[in-house]
């Protein structure tokens, strides 16, 4: 990527002249400056908006590239910022039924209590206990995550720091784990077309 950008770069400054646009020049820095202006000033972003335009761009994208193939179109969307009282109440449920803990405004998901009753690793038996697989999934912030009691639990809600997508609940200003999104989505859609089955 950064040879790429560096090359696009250069390309730009060769052709650079003094009445040129600086717009392409700076397009073309992009990805190379983005790290560090985001480590000056990402902590002063507030607006949602702006996780949601970018991420909107690439859902646009995703769905022409869908529409290429002939791919038929989801009959139900889901986005998971317009999810997050259902993330919510959904967490609560969990720690309700004893499989999770609040700690250090995040909520993690207790993988040792959850075995006690049931197999956690039951698709993937090899996974269990796997801290590389855990990284896999949580990424290297999982293991150094403050207030785990164990290694494999992971996060169901995350503390957001400054600068991050945050919204409020019970623990905090913070943000759903992955590893919840589709559940909850999934469970609220199925509950709204199928009651019965709940």
């Amino acid at each position: 990527m950064y040879i790429k950008t560096a090359t696009d770069a250069q390309q730009q400054l060769d052709a650079a002249q003094q009445d040129v646009e600086s717009r392409p020049l700076l397009e073309a820095f992009a990805d190379l400056i983005a790290e560090d202006l985001d480590s000056q000033y990402g902590h002063d972003i507030r607006d949602h908006n702006i996780f949601q335009n970018l991420a909107s761009q690439y859902e646009a994208l995703f769905m022409e590239d869908m529409k290429a193939l002939n791919v038929l179109p989801p009959s139900i969307l889901t986005r998971v910022s317009e999810y997050v009282p259902e993330v919510v109440h959904f967490v609560e449920v969990i720690i309700r039924n004893g499989f999770a803990y609040e700690a250090d405004g995040s909520v993690y998901f207790d993988v040792g209590k959850f075995n006690d009753s049931h197999e956690y690793a039951k698709l993937n038996p090899a996974a269990r206990g796997s801290l590389g697989a855990m990284e896999e999934s949580e990424g290297a912030l999982g293991s150094s995550l403050k207030g785990k009691r164990k290694p494999e639990d992971f996060a169901l809600w995350k503390r957001s720091k400054s600068g991050e997508p945050s919204w409020d609940s019970p623990w905090g200003k913070g943000r759903p784990g992955w590893h919840i999104e589709c559940s909850a989505m999934a469970g609220y859609v199925l509950l709204a077309f199928y009651p019965a089955y709940y």
